[in-house]
C-alpha cells in the first residue's frame, strides 16, 4: 500500500504477489544494476508457467534498447509489479498506486512511471515467474465492468499524457491501433 512505502527504510522497492515466484540472484542482480546506473526503474524477464504441471507456458525478455515509453506505447514492454524493481525516492515522485481501481493498479502505476521518467533500465534475463491457472483468475476481474471502467481508466490518461509528449508518431500510431 501507499503507506507501506513512505514507511519502507530501504532505497529498491520490488513487489511480490501470491502467484510470483523471483529467481534466487534477482535482488542481487537488480542491486547491481541500480549501482551502476542512475536509471529511476528496472524491468526484467519472466516466464509464465503452468501451476499444476510445472511447464514453462511463455518467456519474455526486455529489449536493450528503445524509449521505455515508445516500447509500451508499441506492445514490446510489459511492466508490472512482478518485472519491475523501482527506486524508492521515484515512487515517491510518482506518488502512490491508485488502490481504488478494481484491477490493474500495477498497470496504472507503470503508465504515470513511464510519464515520469524514461530512465528506465532493462536487465534481459529470466529473473522472474509467475504461476498461471491455479487459484483468483486476473482474467474473469479484467472482464467485468468494474474492470472495464478501471481500464480505461488508467488507458485514458495514457492517451491523454500521449497526445501531448514528444513520443515518435510511429509510437502513438501503435497505441491506437492496439486500444482500438
Amino acid at each position: 500500500s501507499a503507506a507501506k512505502i513512505l514507511e519502507s527504510l530501504g532505497e529498491y522497492i520490488q513487489f511480490l504477489d501470491s502467484d510470483d515466484l523471483l529467481h534466487p540472484k534477482r535482488l542481487a542482480r537488480i542491486v547491481e544494476v541500480f549501482r551502476e546506473t542512475s536509471c529511476d526503474y528496472i524491468y526484467t524477464g519472466f516466464e509464465n508457467f503452468c501451476g499444476r504441471c510445472g511447464m514453462t507456458i511463455s518467456q519474455r525478455m526486455p529489449e536493450r534498447e528503445g524509449d521505455p515509453l515508445e516500447l509500451y506505447c508499441q506492445g514490446r514492454l510489459y511492466m508490472n509489479s512482478l518485472l519491475t524493481a523501482w527506486r524508492r525516492d521515484f515512487m515517491v515522485q510518482v506518488g502512490p498506486q491508485d488502490e481504488e481501481l478494481y484491477v490493474g493498479e500495477d498497470n496504472d502505476y507503470a503508465i504515470r512511471a513511464l510519464l515520469a521518467s524514461r530512465r528506465g533500465q532493462p536487465i534481459p534475463e529470466i529473473l522472474a515467474c509467475a504461476r498461471r491457472g491455479v487459484g483468483d483468475n486476473l482474467t474473469r476481474r479484467l472482464n467485468t465492468f468494474e474492470g472495464y471502467r478501471s481500464r480505461l481508466r488508467w488507458e485514458t490518461m495514457l492517451c491523454r499524457s500521449i497526445a501531448q509528449s514528444n513520443i515518435s508518431s510511429a509510437a502513438k500510431q501503435a497505441l491506437t491501433s492496439r486500444l482500438y
